[in-house]
């Protein structure tokens, strides 16, 4: 879903614009270790993102989004 999608790539830019450049060059060195498994995690918290997007549209009076986003509450 596109909206999703949009709201998704905004928070992580909100985040990658927080942290340290340290954090970056530990993770570009890092990110391969197969002992940690870093594929398992995630930073989005997608029900609460959702929430906050649907609050938004239906904020917007945005109808058309607010009922897509209500589908997959």
């Amino acid at each position: 879903m596109k909206i999703i999608k949009t709201a998704k790539k905004k928070y992580v830019g909100c985040i990658a614009t927080k942290m340290l450049s340290k954090v970056y060059e530990d993770c570009l060195n890092e990110y391969n270790d197969t002992a940690e498994s870093y594929e398992k995690y995630s930073i989005v918290p997608y029900n609460a993102l959702r929430q906050k997007q649907y609050d938004h549209e239906l904020e917007l009076e945005n109808n058309q989004c607010v009922r897509v986003l209500k589908l997959f509450k």
